[in-house]
């Protein structure tokens, strides 16, 4: 008897015992079930979706457990309830039960909740249908037709073996009794039922929801190394990927899928430039039918560790070619499967190494390389291969799966191997950057292909690959936002806190010497970057000194820039000041904008609050702006009537005395903000 059989129950109606349905275990004393099964059991209708009244019990038979003699029937009450949302049986069917007493020691085993995608079209899948003798049912397979609105699958069930009355029982993997989601048995008629699968992300909502142990396995193929490599020559990328598997499991693994996916191009802040990529994408229309993939991918296998039975086999270490094919093709993914030699297999306790690599243009690929980390990676390594004649400059970003929460990658490093510069980081899982979901991203543009400020047709493509998110043509009052609007706040007494401000600032700090690199400010100019432009939503911001004359405290600028943590401006002037503005994040424009002459800013790490007047008030006010989610023309920060002018109409302005300078107040009154 197999752990399927041993966590199925029957739910019974409570008025005449008749089976209504199917439940199974998850843990101890936890079970899952249809919403609509326990309406049924409880004599209600099918479609209702108040909570059952507490003190309603159901009754479960484990038939499989025990002998005809025999029954094993228990209690159980209803834990969770998520109901049907709408009529005819739309998704979020599933009801969690709790037994009063748990069937463990009579043989009862919780089934595992696969943390893999649910199911897939064409795949197949086994369930718990109908079977001969006390019809206890019997294990049978399903196709997956398709999706069927959110969270729910169409079954293909040709044999019928399926029907209302099974509702609420497991769905498991074809090879594995890993669940993937749960029956819902649909009457349309008595001949035809509609059978679906509700997803295992309705079962996570509901087990966590209930605040009840539900098991979660881990996958069976843990990935020991996953390497990746960019190569760039100029023109072209090659990818390489390189990934050391073991198989964990009790079965032979013959096939590994992956995608190739461009998420933004290049770093203009874009998270789908789907214009882009329908002018350059990765697989030309013409080539979508070809079924070794447009992208000329070719891949490896070797088997570095026998498995079962393997232990003499004439492949052990033999770098063996391997079949690729295309499963699903579009502008910005193509997804791929890699076919394992037939006759060395991946048997459980095996490892083996798989590699793959393609090429593509520069045009179709960005000059950035993200990997993913995938659940069960001890250790993963990127490294990025840049011509060294190209001047290449490169760094790190950290990305949780939301991509809020963006920051610096500590500890990537720099070596010259030949003609090329190579940016590599590496991490084991026990470090906090190899967090399952996150993603690590390396990103590099070349000083060699960095015009001069006043050759550049479009700074805001130069600032862009420094990784400054652009904002374009922007407009008084628009409401167009590319940078952060909400940033967090980090506490200074924590440790973690403090080494993620010291990477952000670093971080900050290099673009600042960047921007200055490109574009010749004026000394007398302040100039600043905050945290959010390069879309780290934190509250710090950088600064820099100006040649105004004034004479600063010498604690307050480190290397020539103030550093703000959390500033906060406590009090204002009342006299107030119009001068004309830029942004790093629309650089080819000026606009003008009122602002308190002098400012008070309190800043974490400091004891007292600041006090700075001018274009240094100015240039803080403007960063903090950014800090809360603001820019400067915003209707409440530039006059009415007034908008962003050129770089050029500017320089006229200014060239023709048509820009008064500031005027500096007599005497500041100060006011609490």
């Amino acid at each position: 008897m197999g752990k399927l059989e041993r966590a199925v129950a029957f739910v019974l109606d409570s008025h005449s015992d008749r089976r209504v349905g199917l439940a199974f275990l998850i843990g101890d004393r936890v079970l899952l079930t249809c919403a609509h099964v326990v309406n049924a059991a409880i004599g209600r209708d099918t479609a209702e979706t108040a909570r059952p009244h507490r003190a309603a019990f159901l009754y479960l038979e484990f038939p499989l457990l025990g002998s005809e003699s025999d029954r094993i029937v228990r209690p159980a009450d209803v834990t969770q309830w998520l109901p049907v949302t709408g009529a005819d049986f739309e998704p979020r069917d599933v009801a969690v039960l709790g037994l009063q007493e748990d069937v463990i020691g009579q043989g009862g085993v919780p089934l595992r909740i696969s943390p893999d995608a649910t199911v897939r079209r064409g795949g197949e899948v086994r369930m718990w249908g109908p079977g001969p003798g006390r019809g206890l049912g019997r294990n049978t397979v399903g196709v997956v037709r398709g999706e069927s609105g959110k969270n729910r699958f169409q079954i293909d069930d040709p044999d019928r073996r399926v029907v209302p009355g099974f509702s609420g029982g497991p769905v498991c993997h074809s090879d594995s009794d890993e669940v993937v989601g749960m029956v819902q048995a649909v009457p349309r008629d008595r001949s035809a039922p509609d059978v679906y699968v509700l997803s295992n992300n309705l079962l996570y909502t509901a087990g966590e929801a209930a605040q009840q142990p539900v098991e979660v396995s881990r996958p069976v193929v843990k990935l020991l190394h996953d390497h990746g490599e960019v190569h760039y020559d100029g023109a072209s990328y090659r990818l390489i990927q390189r990934r050391r598997l073991y198989n964990g499991s009790r079965t032979a693994r013959r096939t590994y899928e992956f995608k190739v996916s461009v998420a933004f191009y290049p770093n203009d802040g874009v998270p789908q430039n789907v214009e882009h990529h329908s002018k350059h994408p990765l697989v030309p229309p013409a080539r979508r039918d070809d079924p070794a993939g447009a992208i000329e991918v070719e891949a490896w296998f070797t088997l570095t560790k026998p498995g079962r039975g393997q232990s003499g086999s004439p492949r052990l270490g033999l770098r063996q070619p391997i079949a690729v094919r295309a499963l699903k093709v579009a502008d910005q993914q193509v997804d791929y499967k890699l076919y394992y030699p037939l006759d060395t297999p991946l048997e459980p306790g095996a490892e083996a190494v798989i590699e793959y690599c393609y090429r593509v243009t520069d045009r179709q690929w960005g000059q950035w390389y993200k990997r993913n980390i995938k659940a069960d990676t001890e250790a993963i390594s990127v490294e990025a291969h840049l011509p060294a004649d190209l001047a290449p400059e490169a760094w790190g970003m950290n990305l949780p799966p939301s991509d809020n929460g963006l920051r610096p990658l500590p500890g990537v490093t720099v070596r010259t191997e030949h003609d090329k510069v190579v940016y590599a980081w590496t991490a084991r899982a026990d470090d906090e950057d190899l967090d399952e979901g996150r993603r690590v991203r390396l990103d590099w543009f070349f000083w060699k292909r960095i015009p001069e400020s006043t050759r550049a047709e479009n700074a805001a493509d130069v600032l862009g690959q420094f990784g400054i998110l652009q904002m374009r043509d922007p407009v008084r009052g628009s409401s167009l936002r590319t940078l952060p609007s909400v940033t967090q706040t980090l506490d200074l007494d924590l440790p973690a806190d403090r080494d993620l401000a010291t990477d952000v600032i670093r971080h900050l700090r290099r673009v600042a010497h960047w921007v200055g690199r490109f574009h010749d400010f004026k000394p007398q100019v302040s100039r600043g970057i905050a945290a959010p432009q390069l879309g780290i939503a934190y509250r710090i911001a950088i600064v820099s000194r100006p040649a105004d004359g004034v004479t600063y405290d010498a604690d307050l600028f480190r290397d020539g820039y103030l550093e703000l943590v959390n500033p906060r401006i406590v009090e204002e002037t009342i006299e107030e000041v119009t001068d004309y503005e830029g942004c790093l994040s629309f650089f080819d424009v000026r606009g003008q904008v009122r602002r308190p002459y002098g400012i008070r800013v309190a800043i974490d790490g400091r004891a007292e609050p600041r006090t700075f007047t001018g274009a240094l008030a100015r240039s803080i006010s403007h960063e903090i702006d950014h800090l809360n989610g603001k820019i400067y023309t915003d209707s409440d920060r530039m006059p009415y009537g007034e908008q962003p002018v050129t770089v050029a109409d500017y320089q006229r302005m200014r060239e023709e005395d048509r820009i008064a300078p500031p005027v500096i107040p007599a005497r500041l009154t100060w006011r609490p903000v």
